[in-house]
């Protein structure tokens, strides 16, 4: 059998209409996020690009409907919150929108949150020519921020035992 390179394998499986794996994975690659629609039951959709905690900014290319790295940025920086854009929307830098989404949960690239509008910060740039346009930023939280309260009957009773443990575990970690 003839050696060949993943990538070699790997346009065989995206492009081989009779293979059963093929198939399943060309599903995956021709998502279009750009094209969902904008809302759903009144929450505004957000499709994250790079997600809270990254160290690089991340983008979607709609030519191979991929997450791709851009570049990393300054050292000892990171994403505070999710960041992306929302869908089926144009501006006038001719990307989507963008949007923040504000929340603690780890997502990933392509995730697509139901959001809540918070506010939205209205921000002039300039082009590749200098021109002045605007590149808006809106802010959401996520339609489901936390979850449930405990009710008091079901927070756990803490003993002395967990106590020494905690008292273990700072001389240990720490």
């Amino acid at each position: 059998m003839p050696q060949t390179s993943l990538a070699q394998d790997f346009g065989t499986l995206s492009t081989t209409r009779s293979s059963k794996a093929g198939s399943h994975l060309r599903g995956l690659l021709m998502r279009d996020f750009l094209k969902l629609p904008t809302t759903t039951g009144g929450l505004i959709r957000v499709v994250v690009e790079t997600p809270r905690g990254a160290e690089a900014k991340l983008a979607y290319d709609p030519a191979s409907r991929v997450f791709s790295y851009v570049r990393p940025l300054p050292v000892g920086m990171s994403y505070p919150y999710d960041w992306g854009f929302i869908p089926s929307t144009l501006g006038e830098d001719g990307d989507p929108l963008d949007g923040l989404v504000i929340h603690q949960a780890a997502t990933a690239p392509g995730v697509v949150i139901k959001c809540q509008l918070l506010g939205a910060l209205r921000v002039k740039q300039k082009d590749q020519d200098g021109q002045a346009l605007r590149n808006d930023r809106f802010i959401f939280c996520p339609h489901k921020e936390d979850a449930e309260d405990e009710t008091a009957d079901q927070v756990p009773e803490v003993t002395g035992a967990d106590y020494r443990a905690v008292g273990v575990c700072r001389r240990v970690c720490s």
